[in-house]
């Protein structure tokens, strides 16, 4: 009965969903954080900002777009990768795998050689249960 009543009301994540036009708000404000990092070279800030707080809830993909477009630029901004990933938590390594696997499905040569080097240092870095909880969870997509 309990469950019953749980799907007819939507789960707690739905009640608790920001709009579209919040989680754009906080995806500006990181962006500018991200752009001030970079505007001072400190690319490992910048690639942590990025991946901080993604938007995986929403299914909204104006917001998914907003994030990517972040993300992406502090990944192309990554040059010592060891540097750049070696800040990141579990959390965030799987955030930026995640990432890792956008930018590898944009067919983009450039994107995709940098997102390989990339995968290679994070797997290293975070093990192959990184890759699995990314593969195996539909639900948190970026």
């Amino acid at each position: 009965m309990a469950e019953e009543e749980e799907l007819a009301m939507g789960s707690d994540d739905e009640a608790d969903a920001e709009s579209p036009e919040e989680i754009l708000g906080k995806i500006q404000d990181r962006s500018q954080r991200v752009n001030h990092f970079l505007s001072e070279g400190r690319v490992p800030e910048a690639l942590k900002a990025a991946v901080s707080d993604p938007p995986i809830a929403t299914r909204d993909q104006t917001c998914k777009d907003a994030n990517w477009a972040v993300v992406q630029r502090a990944l192309e901004a990554v040059e010592d990768v060891d540097g750049a990933i070696a800040g990141l938590k579990s959390e965030g390594c799987d955030t930026l795998m995640r990432y890792l696997y956008r930018a590898l499905r944009t067919g983009e040569a450039a994107l995709c050689a940098r997102a390989l080097r990339v995968h290679e240092k994070l797997t290293e870095k975070a093990g192959l249960g990184c890759i699995m909880r990314v593969m195996a969870d539909r639900k948190h997509t970026v």
